[in-house]
């Protein structure tokens, strides 16, 4: 495998990149100040131009994900203000929805999943020791259900186990990895042991049905392996 050949450095606005995530051709970048910068390719592909900013959000992004729930593709942000906002990137970047249902604390993390008997869920998580699971609706994204945790939650994968069951893994600050099951009942399959300093699980990765990989600010990586 070749390394990439060309560096294309890019100026988010408002300076500090927080998150960032990458569909089809676009790029998506979102700031310490609550912007979220659209990219794509310019110049023949030798660099990428600004070509939407969106605005919304009065705090620094902690997450950008694209929801694949209609072929153009939705984008998620989640932000200290307490919000998860909603983005039809078909519309160029409308607003399309704001949830506000973790009581006004940080929304660290929002996950795509297939659930048995409902379809695709989105999932958001926060600082109010909740996972908030809503299902696509009619005028959006709508209230299924909510899971309380036993710590504040940071970060949130959706992945399948050895056996192909769809699991979504929620990362706490009390070092604990929690595995829900992909059912309307949300059931909590296990939970990963925590890391030896408990402290905020920052990083949550996975590859379907191999492993699970955790990191967290205690300096420790955890690589997990399904049996």
């Amino acid at each position: 495998m070749s390394n990439p050949s060309v560096t294309i450095p890019l100026e988010h606005p408002g300076g500090i990149v927080s998150a960032i995530c990458a569909h089809g051709e676009f790029v998506f970048t979102g700031g310490d100040a609550g912007t979220i910068r659209v990219w794509k390719p310019a110049g023949g592909g030798t660099t990428f131009e600004g070509v939407a900013e969106l605005a919304g959000h009065t705090g620094k992004i902690l997450s950008l994900t694209v929801s694949t729930i209609t072929p153009e593709g939705i984008l998620v942000s989640t932000s200290v203000d307490g919000s998860a906002r909603v983005w039809n990137m078909a519309a160029g970047g409308t607003l399309m929805q704001t949830l506000n249902d973790h009581a006004g604390q940080w929304v660290f993390d929002a996950k795509e999943m297939p659930m048995e008997g409902v379809g695709n869920t989105l999932n958001t998580c926060g600082l109010d020791n909740s996972v908030k699971v809503y299902k696509a609706g009619g005028a959006g994204w709508e209230a299924l259900h909510s899971q309380p945790c036993q710590g504040k939650v940071t970060r949130l994968l959706s992945t399948t186990s050895a056996k192909g069951e769809t699991i979504l893994a929620a990362a706490q600050t009390n070092g604990e990895i929690v595995l829900f099951n992909g059912s309307a009942q949300f059931a909590i399959m296990g939970t990963l042991p925590g890391h030896p300093v408990v402290d905020d699980v920052v990083a949550l990765e996975g590859v379907d049905g191999v492993l699970i990989v955790s990191g967290a600010s205690d300096g420790i990586l955890r690589v997990f392996q399904w049996a």
